[in-house]
Formats: C-alpha cells, sequence, structure tokens
C-alpha cells in the first residue's frame, strides 16, 4: 500500500526543483499559454498532461486528465495540438509523451464547483497548438524616424 504522505511530499519537492513555487490551487479560469510540464500515470491506465502556467511569484500547475478507456481522446487531442508535426514524435504509430515536454499550448482552464467542497475542481479540458485559443502577439514594429514635416 503506497503511503499517499509521502507521495504528496515527493510530489512538491518535485515541483520547486526548478527554484520556483508551483502551485495546482488557485489557478484562475480562462485561456492561457502554457508548456508541457510533467506526464503522469493517472488511475489505473490513463495519465495526466500537467501543464507550466508562467506567473510571479509561483507558477501554475493545471492538468488534463485522460482515464484509462479516454487514450484515444488523449492519442487524438495530442495530434491536433501537435497538427502536421506529430508525425515527428511517434515511433510506430506510439508517442512517447515525454518527448513532448516544454512544448507550447494554449490551454483552457475551467473550474467544477461542488457544493461539498470549498474549492473548485480545476482542470485543463482542451489543449491546442500556441494561437489558436489566444492570438499572437504581433512582433512590435520597429519605428523609423523621419522628418515627416521637414521641421528639422
Amino acid at each position: 500500500m503506497k503511503n499517499s504522505n509521502n507521495e504528496k511530499e515527493s510530489c512538491i519537492l518535485n515541483l520547486a526543483l526548478d527554484g520556483k513555487p508551483k502551485q495546482f490551487e488557485d489557478v484562475p479560469e480562462g485561456k492561457f499559454r502554457a508548456s508541457l510540464f510533467r506526464v503522469k500515470r493517472y488511475q489505473e491506465a490513463g495519465r495526466q498532461l500537467i501543464w507550466l502556467i508562467p506567473a510571479d511569484p509561483a507558477d501554475f500547475l493545471v492538468a488534463s486528465r485522460f482515464k484509462g478507456g479516454g487514450m484515444d481522446v488523449m492519442r487524438s487531442a495530442v495530434a491536433k495540438w501537435l497538427g502536421p508535426d506529430f508525425d515527428q514524435y511517434t515511433d510506430n504509430g506510439e508517442v512517447d509523451l515525454t518527448n513532448l515536454i516544454g512544448l507550447e499550448a494554449d490551454i483552457l482552464v475551467e473550474h467544477r464547483h461542488n457544493e461539498k467542497y470549498p474549492k473548485p475542481y480545476i482542470h485543463a479540458p482542451k489543449f491546442t497548438a500556441p494561437g489558436v485559443l489566444i492570438a499572437r502577439t504581433p512582433a512590435p514594429a520597429t519605428l523609423v524616424e523621419k522628418d515627416l514635416f521637414g521641421l528639422s
């Protein structure tokens, strides 16, 4: 039987390894640019994609969860996220999700409220290629100073 306290402590330790605190709680609802931070087991045969949302003073972490039967759904979601680049991450049709760590995505964070619990259940049910949910900010135009009015 697993010791959940040790498991929780280990998880917290791992999340702070890069020197900046991480938090799963209090992630606001909305659309965010995030990067894949970690891939974890979820229940028996499922997976969690843990997304990192940069913020100050602490980064936020939020999970996209796929139960064992939802692995085809996850594969489809990952294929849509990566688009034409999907094939470069496959080997004989299989995807090693750990190779995707660090890649960016636009994610949708939602809260589900349950009156039995004081805090909402927070999850990221949708992730897409960057620029799909959040418009990419164009690079600032470089201004060239010109004497348009002949004043100089």
